[in-house]
């Protein structure tokens, strides 16, 4: 069976039952009535999602956490579930289908949503967006959803990263997921 036809079957399966998890329809850009991310431990990890390709830490807050990377052979997409303790509680999606804009997001999404700045220590962690572009993060804290947004100019937006996770106050997600302790510079 093809990578697609089993992440396929398993969109099916989801519309169909009610999962702890319903990655793969997020993965494939559908949001409408995503109730936010139920952490599970990561040997639950959904089928859809691929092999898992990769592995490390990552800094968030004063703290570094395992993730894990997952990707279709067939798909350019690809997951990383970040985890506390052996439990996801974090999914980020990284270089969605084509057809995933920021409009069609936010078309599903009702607000409030938030809108930050992606802080400079975030934008120096991982390499995510173009030099020449700048970054916008709509959080929809309620719903458990945020959306990175790269821009070269207005006219030009593209969906750099979408978070997964359990719903909580914005005050709650900054503190979580963006924020990092104060970048240090060592003098001679």
């Amino acid at each position: 069976m093809s990578d697609r036809r089993a992440w396929l079957q398993g969109l099916a399966f989801l519309s169909t039952s009610r999962r702890p998890h319903d990655l793969c329809a997020v993965l494939a850009g559908t949001v409408v009535g995503w109730p936010g991310l139920t952490p599970f431990p990561i040997d639950q990890a959904p089928s859809c999602l691929g092999a898992e390709i990769a592995s490390g830490w990552l800094q968030f807050g004063t703290e570094y956490v395992p993730y894990r990377v997952f990707r279709l052979a067939s798909e350019d997409s690809h997951t990383w579930l970040l985890l506390w303790n052996g439990v996801v509680h974090l999914v980020e999606l990284f270089a969605l289908p084509k057809s995933v804009t920021v409009e069609s997001i936010s078309s599903q999404l009702t607000p409030p949503r938030e809108e930050i700045e992606l802080p400079a220590a975030a934008r120096m962690q991982r390499r995510l967006l173009d030099p020449d572009e700048t970054a916008t993060e709509l959080v929809f804290p309620h719903r458990g959803l945020a959306i990175l947004v790269g821009r070269k100019s207005p006219e030009q937006a593209r969906i750099v990263r979408l978070r997964a996770f359990e719903p909580m106050s914005l005050e709650q997600y900054v503190q979580q997921y963006v924020w990092l302790a104060p970048i240090r510079f060592l003098s001679p």
